[in-house]
């Protein structure tokens, strides 16, 4: 395309999804099941912090091995 003499190119870009927006409407839509998630998890590590303490397991030493994921 010329203009006043001048070469203009038009240069076009593939139009990418926008991956960050695409997955922060994903986490929304999970957000309540997000919630019961980390609710669950919490119960599981406060009873395993619980069944090492009944082992005769420090309080130190149960909140370092109640670190541990499963």
């Amino acid at each position: 395309m010329e203009k006043d003499g001048t070469k203009l190119i038009k240069i076009t870009g593939g139009h990418k999804p926008d991956i960050t927006k695409n997955a922060l409407r994903e986490f929304r839509a999970n957000m309540e099941l997000l919630i019961e998630h980390v609710e669950l998890m919490a119960k599981l590590t406060r009873a395993k912090f619980d069944a090492l303490k009944k082992e005769r397991f420090t309080d130190a030493q149960a909140l370092e091995l109640s670190k541990v994921i499963f």
